[in-house]
């Protein structure tokens, strides 16, 4: 098991009432589509709040998700079909992701 927590930096800096404020305004919603197809389509079980779970950062102009990868397999699975749907990519994305070690769980 690996446990991954990634913050994502959106283009509009204020702060949020929640996450779907954040993709909504920022035009994000195919980019968060795409993440949670690629997600689930490799075994990720988005209901599962073991699993997987996101929110907004503390001061809530950051949106953070925190996945439980079952093996590198898996992640490393997930991280190929990112890097290839994102090589065509062209609707919004957010501006900077960054790895954080505080764990939603």
């Amino acid at each position: 098991m690996i446990k991954e927590t990634k913050v994502f930096y959106p283009h509009i800096v204020k702060q949020y009432d929640d996450n779907a404020q954040l993709i909504s305004e920022n035009s994000y919603d195919s980019y968060y589509a795409l993440m949670r197809t690629i997600l689930s389509d490799n075994g990720i079980d988005l209901t599962d709040a073991t699993k997987y779970k996101e929110e907004l950062t503390t001061d809530k102009f950051e949106g953070m998700i925190t996945v439980v990868y079952p093996n590198n397999e898996t992640m490393t699975a997930i991280e190929t079909a990112i890097g290839t749907q994102m090589q065509g990519f062209a609707d919004s994305q957010p501006i900077f992701e960054e790895f954080s070690d505080n764990h939603l769980f």
